[in-house]
């Protein structure tokens, strides 16, 4: 940026410098008209830098009602009869038992589960004791910065995205949670410089998680794996859709979106039975509601009817769906 700065203005010096050198001469009237021409081309930068940066402080400051919105919906917060239908009970039950019984790695899992649930508090405070055991496990750190963004702690959720990445500097989880902690971020500040640095920092991160690769670590249980790229690809593709249209990643969101939808019905993960029930419903119910808002937005009518109906499919009782029915009415009523 410097570089180009110091171009534009060797560039805009070499004009006046030439301007100046056909005025040499011309008569007395050449330094009145030159003085003018000075303070007009002031005033010209001037305007023009005034209307990029402001242009860019719009866009930045409209991170906010975007991203307030993303807090408060970023998950599916299930319907009783949702959580009745899949045994959601039985299954922390069991997680609890296992945790007393002195396997703490279920304690990763229960935290895990509870942030599918949208219930962060409690969420952080299982990733946090999963932590006592494996002070190195990056996949705790990660998720327990994603509850601590949540919960309105942006320092300590900065802290703990860090560390994730510490530990797994290409792992896509760490990149990914690391995104959405500092996009969160910048959309609560008021500051706007700082919330550009935030926004191309988790820019930076969502490229580079494209690239990671997932941690193979084989003495951790399978579900993990199995749920790691379905954790990814929603948690990125929402964040990819909810960012203003103008960052240019909408598509690849899209299209984690829809993968994510695609590994929840065909998937390894339907077929194994370390998948607590209901849970691919949760990964399912957050790739179609934003996928199908994403669509919609877009005026691809038809797609987002398509991915806004399986919401209602999954969970007809849930604020998603509450969302979806409207969204659909409103579809319905503009192609009359």
């Amino acid at each position: 940026m410097v570089a180009r700065i110091a171009q534009a203005g060797a560039d805009l010096a070499a004009i006046e410098a030439a301007a100046l050198i056909r005025e040499v001469g011309v008569g007395p009237e050449a330094l009145h008209r030159e003085g003018q021409r000075r303070r007009a081309l002031s005033k010209l930068v001037a305007a023009t830098r005034h209307a990029v940066v402001s242009t860019t402080m719009r866009r930045l400051t409209s991170l906010s009602d975007p991203f307030h919105e993303y807090a408060s919906e970023q998950l599916h917060v299930p319907s009783p009869l949702f959580l009745a239908q899949h045994g959601f009970a039985d299954s922390e039950a069991a997680l609890r038992e296992r945790i007393d019984a002195g396997d703490a790695e279920s304690a990763l899992l229960l935290g895990r589960l509870l942030i599918g649930l949208g219930r962060h508090a409690e969420a952080c405070r299982w990733l946090s004791q999963s932590l006592v055991d494996h002070v190195d496990d990056a996949a705790a750190h990660a998720h327990l910065a994603l509850t601590q963004a949540f919960l309105g702690e942006p320092d300590d959720a900065r802290r703990s995205a860090d560390r994730a990445m510490q530990l797994a500097p290409n792992r896509p989880m760490s990149l990914v949670f690391a995104a959405v902690v500092r996009a969160y971020a910048a959309g609560a500040t008021e500051d706007v410089f700082l919330g550009s640095t935030l926004v191309t920092e988790a820019l930076e991160l969502l490229e580079r998680s494209r690239a990671g690769r997932a941690a193979v670590v084989p003495a951790t249980s399978p579900i993990h794996a199995i749920f790691e790229e379905l954790e990814v690809r929603v948690t990125r593709g929402r964040l990819s859709v909810v960012l203003p249209p103008d960052f240019g990643i909408h598509q690849k969101g899209v299209d984690d979106l829809e993968r994510a939808m695609e590994l929840t019905r065909t998937g390894p993960a339907t077929s194994s039975a370390l998948v607590p029930r209901g849970a691919l419903e949760i990964f399912r119910i957050h790739a179609a509601y934003f996928v199908g808002m994403a669509h919609a937005d877009a005026g691809r009518a038809e797609l987002a009817r398509g991915a806004l109906h399986d919401v209602l499919l999954i969970d007809p009782a849930c604020p998603f769906a509450e969302r979806a029915y409207k969204r659909l009415s409103e579809l319905h009523q503009s192609a009359r």
